[in-house]
Parts: structure tokens; C-alpha cells; sequence
């Protein structure tokens, strides 16, 4: 029997089917992968390092002045219980 040069024999006929899903495969693990790097760079850039540590002093302030604030609450508090009490005595020593 005589075979040209241009006929294939497929020994495998699924064999085609593989190479096709794999080559699939392998692009996409590729993309995949180049994509992942890019966030991570992204990541580590320096105007997001800026960023954030812009953020975090924003934070620190906050927390600052949330404390102050708790603290005059909490003063406030005392000093109204003692009020309180006084009136209470005051009202007591007229009756």
C-alpha cells in the first residue's frame, strides 16, 4: 500500500481531541498566571504603599479623637451623676 505525503494516519482518534484540550488548558494556566502576577505588582506599587499609609495616619487620628471623645463623655457622666447627687441633697435638706 502506498501513502502520500500528505495523508495521516491517526492511530489514536481521540488523540487530536487531547492535544486540543491541553493546549486549552496550558493557555489558560498562562493567562491565569500572567494575571496573578500583574495584581501582585499592582499590589506592591508605591502610590498604594502611599495610600495606605495615608490611611492608616487617617485611622490613627480617628481613633484619637474617639478616645478624646469617650473620655469627656464618660466625664460628663461623672459629673452629672454628682450634680444629680447634690440636687438630690439640696432638695432633702428643704423638706
Amino acid at each position: 500500500m502506498h501513502r502520500s505525503a500528505y495523508t495521516v494516519r491517526l492511530e489514536y482518534p481521540m488523540g487530536i481531541a487531547a492535544v486540543i484540550i491541553g493546549g486549552v488548558i496550558v493557555i489558560t494556566l498562562i493567562s491565569s498566571v500572567a494575571s496573578y502576577l500583574t495584581e501582585k505588582a499592582k499590589r506592591k506599587s508605591p502610590e498604594r504603599e502611599s495610600n495606605l499609609s495615608d490611611i492608616e495616619r487617617r485611622l490613627a487620628l480617628l481613633e484619637s479623637r474617639t478616645d478624646d471623645r469617650d473620655e469627656r463623655v464618660a466625664q460628663i457622666a461623672n459629673d452629672l451623676t454628682f450634680v444629680s447627687r447634690l440636687i438630690e441633697q439640696r432638695t432633702e435638706e428643704r423638706k
